[in-house]
């Protein structure tokens, strides 16, 4: 295998990544927050007279938090990323302005040719020291000579269009690289909210329990996850660069992500 190719897929073909885990500690904090909270009546509910109308919405200074870190996260695995394709991309926008100056030349040979093949050959014209050759010797020479200048243009093309060719291949290669970096951080995003989710339902799991109204509260709570940032959800026929382009928008939310 070409050690170009083996270099390049060497962080594609690991080992997959780890769920993030969820350590005792990190699972006592949230549980102890649940129970604290629960003991002076967090979150506070609405009267049971108003339960009928619009579900209000719910939370807990410790869902905020969470929501907070897994939000930092996530952004944190942005600038990772951004660093990780850094090179590239400046060598795709290298690529992108030789492929525009190629496929200029490209245009500018075609139309050379095209002159060229619109010419007429005087096979008759005679050169300096050809007086007394005859006229189909003066009628091959002419013919030779045009068909070398329709040849060495032609020649021209071929070599532009080959160059374009090439420079297109190395731009594909380039974004497919691009697109696979940006797909590992969108799957890290996704295990980081994965696993805010998951705390977050210990801490309400253990919330509703220990409430005084678990019951009313278990029907009324319902966390508001915040949406995900735009490179963290793209698709993947999305072009490259305009995914490369767009900043993450940031969550209106407070809750959720981690």
């Amino acid at each position: 295998m070409n050690k170009d190719i083996r270099k390049r897929t060497r962080d594609w073909t690991k080992k997959s990544e780890k769920p993030i885990p969820y350590h005792v500690p990190a699972r006592f904090s949230d549980w102890v927050c649940a129970t604290r909270d629960a003991r002076r009546g967090l979150p506070a509910l609405p009267p049971p007279d108003r339960q009928g109308g619009e579900s209000p919405e719910l939370s807990t200074p410790r869902m905020m938090l969470l929501g907070q870190i897994g939000l930092g996260r996530i952004e944190k695995e942005w600038i990772v990323y951004q660093a990780e394709v850094a090179d590239l991309n400046a060598r795709l926008e290298d690529l992108l302005a030789e492929e525009r100056n190629m496929a200029n030349r490209v245009d500018d040979a075609k139309k050379r040719l095209d002159v060229i093949r619109g010419q007429e050959t005087d096979l008759k014209a005679k050169k300096a020291g050809e007086d007394q050759t005859s006229e189909h010797i003066v009628a091959l020479r002419r013919a030779k000579a045009a068909a070398a200048v329709l040849e060495r243009h032609e020649a021209a093309l071929r070599d532009a269009e080959a160059n374009l060719e090439k420079i297109r291949v190395d731009i594909a290669k380039t974004n497919e690289q691009i697109a696979v970096r940006l797909r590992i951080a969108q799957r890290r995003a996704s295990m980081i909210e994965t696993h805010t989710r998951r705390r977050c339902a210990a801490y309400l799991t253990r919330l509703v329990r220990k409430h005084p109204e678990g019951a009313r509260l278990n029907a009324l709570m319902r966390p508001q996850w915040p949406d995900r940032a735009d490179w963290a959800r793209a698709s993947e026929e999305t072009p490259i660069i305009a995914r490369r382009a767009a900043r993450p928008a940031t969550a209106t939310t407070a809750q959720g992500d981690e």
